[in-house]
């Protein structure tokens, strides 16, 4: 009973990931990328995009407050 109860609810996790077509990311230094070679390809956005072939709009800045975050 329970192995299909976990079964259906990631039936339903794969449902909603299908449906995602981007990801928005508004972080600082650490989502930028900052001190890396290839900041865009390089940061955990650039390989989320990587790993899930979905387009990642990384709007982070080195920097950046969580004031600029909220904001955002």
């Amino acid at each position: 009973m329970i192995t299909l109860h976990i079964i259906e609810v990631l039936n339903i996790w794969i449902g909603i990931i299908k449906m995602i077509e981007k990801i928005y990311v508004c972080g600082c230094s650490w989502s930028a990328g900052h001190d890396l070679d290839d900041m865009e390809n390089d940061s955990w956005p650039g390989q989320l995009s990587k790993l899930t072939n979905l387009e990642v709009i990384n709007d982070s800045m080195c920097g950046g407050s969580n004031h600029r975050i909220l904001r955002k």
